[in-house]
């Protein structure tokens, strides 16, 4: 009568960590299980755990673009994947983007962006070049003339303008009023001055007008530009002083007179220009000089 023995054989499993810290050396034809790999080992008798292939596979080693690790995973290796290794759903064109579309294959499709710019575009007094704007030069305030307060009003200004009055002779320029009256006009006054007239004369005075009022005596002593203050009997004589002229006594030459007369006080400097004489007696004041140069004889009588 045969017997029928029932065995459950049981192979040694664990983690691979904990493999490979044990580090065991198996039994010849011994297997070793990792429980969260998959994998398994036979052992040889001799060799230990960590220095043992895995049985049933024997990885490839691979070499250029893609490489493998010892324990079999493939590495990629860098700038190796380039467009033609990419699933993208279409062909594109150059300049095209690539757009994340889940619903294509891959997930990938070529795309041109849409366009976010803005264009812009140069209006009056303007002017753009590039993405550079610039002010054209701009008259801030025009000049208008009109002969009349109606034919003022119906001119195109804006604030700061000038209108001229020809019928008035006024200046107006234009405020932020908008009545369509004279009010939207301040009136440019004179500025205050201490010369409102000259020689009894206003407003635009012409040189025939200045000419008619200088020959009705108007010009003095204290209107002419003379050098020096002078006393009196004395003539304005031409000179290169300030202004061309001086005051000074009149030099005696030319044929005698029946009569000489000559004042009795020196005031001024004085040069002789040729021999004299002089009645006396004569008083020369403090600190002036009476000149006589060689070959000039002055006789006090």
């Amino acid at each position: 009568m045969s017997t029928v023995v029932r065995v459950q054989i049981q192979q040694r499993v664990d983690t691979a960590s904990n493999w490979q810290s044990s580090n065991p050396t198996l039994l010849a034809g011994e297997a070793g299980h990792e429980s969260d790999t998959r994998k398994y080992k036979l052992g040889d008798g001799s060799t230990a755990w960590n220095s043992l292939a895995y049985a049933g596979y024997t990885h490839p080693n691979h070499t250029g673009e893609v490489t493998s690790t010892g324990d079999g995973a493939t590495v990629i290796t860098d700038d190796t994947v380039d467009e033609a290794n990419l699933k993208i759903s279409n062909a594109g064109s150059n300049g095209q983007f690539l757009s994340k579309q889940s619903g294509d294959t891959g997930g990938l499709t070529w795309a041109t962006p849409p366009d976010t710019n803005t264009t812009y575009t140069a209006g009056s007094g303007l002017t753009l070049s590039g993405t550079q704007f610039s002010v054209n030069a701009v008259a801030l305030t025009t000049v208008q003339e009109a002969s009349s307060e109606s034919a003022q009003l119906s001119l195109t200004t804006q604030e700061g303008d000038v209108v001229v009055r020809t019928d008035e002779n006024k200046s107006y320029v234009k405020n932020a009023g908008s009545a369509g009256s004279m009010a939207d006009f301040t009136l440019l006054r004179t500025p205050t001055d201490a010369v409102l007239s000259v020689a009894g004369l206003t407003g635009a005075i012409t040189s025939a007008q200045l000419s008619a009022a200088i020959d009705d005596d108007v010009i003095d002593e204290a209107n002419l530009k003379i050098s020096n203050a002078g006393t009196n009997g004395q003539y304005l004589q031409k000179s290169a002083t300030t202004g061309g002229l001086t005051w000074a006594n009149v030099a005696v030459s030319g044929s005698a007179t029946w009569v000489t007369e000559n004042e009795s006080t020196v005031s001024s400097n004085y040069t002789l220009a040729q021999n004299g004489f002089a009645v006396g007696p004569i008083a020369v004041n403090s600190g002036v000089t009476i000149t006589i140069n060689a070959q000039q004889t002055l006789v006090l009588l």
